[in-house]
Order: structure tokens, then sequence, then C-alpha cells
């Protein structure tokens, strides 16, 4: 029970977290961007991953959340596979595929896609896994 609680409000405070971000980021990317760079389009292009990949930063996170969830309780093979799965199998080849088909914004609307699917199919899947052990 305290591990289930635990997990719920650790994920709930990531999803919480990351939607203040994204809500920095969408309106503000230009501006976060010209922090670190004064080039037209260095600041064009992280503006546009903002506005693309910020909206999926919650599901996004919640993949590390399980991971760490699952290194604390002694599975680090559980959470290796999800670092790999979510890398290798699922963003690589997405952003290859969709730089391929749209350039740069391919690359991050293929980011956004595995943030939103591989985040959710993570989460819904170890909830399951929870309930059995």
């Amino acid at each position: 029970d305290r591990v289930r609680e635990t997990l719920r409000v650790a994920i709930g405070f990531s999803v919480l977290w990351c939607l203040l971000v994204t809500a920095v980021l969408l309106p503000g990317g230009g501006a976060v961007a010209r922090l670190f760079s004064n080039e037209g389009a260095v600041v064009s292009l992280a503006a546009s991953y903002f506005a693309i990949v910020a909206l999926t930063y919650a599901p996004a996170n919640l993949m590390p959340g399980w991971s760490s969830a699952f290194n604390a309780m002694g599975m680090p093979g559980r959470s290796f596979a999800m670092i790999v799965i979510r890398w290798v199998v699922l963003i690589v080849p997405a952003a290859v595929l969709g730089g391929h088909l749209a350039g740069v914004t391919g690359i991050f609307a293929a980011m956004a896609l595995v943030n939103v699917a591989g985040g959710l199919g993570f989460h819904f899947y170890n909830r399951r896994v929870m309930a059995r052990l």
C-alpha cells in the first residue's frame, strides 16, 4: 500500500510539474531559447521543438517515474528494459522515419508520438504489474 501511494503521489507530482513546464514553454519557448542563443535559426528551431514536444512532457515522464520505482524495488532489469525499448525500439526508428518524411518537424512529431504512446503504454502496463505484485 505504501508503494502504491508513493507511486500515485510521485506520478501526480510529475504530471503537474510537466503541465506547469508546458504552460511556460508553449507561449515562451522562444524567450527560453534566447537565453541560450541569439541566433535566429537556433531560437526558431528550439521554439518549434517546444511547441511540438512540450505538449507531451507529462506522458513522456511517466516512464522514468516507473523506471525509478522499479529500481527502488530491486527490479533494475525491468527499468533497463523500459529505457531500451523507449529509446532503441521506439524513439530512434520513429525519429529516423519522421526525419525522412518531414525533416526536423517530423523528428519532433515522432518524439511527441512516442512520448504519448510509450508513456501511456508503459504506465498502464506497469499499473497491471504492480497490481500483481
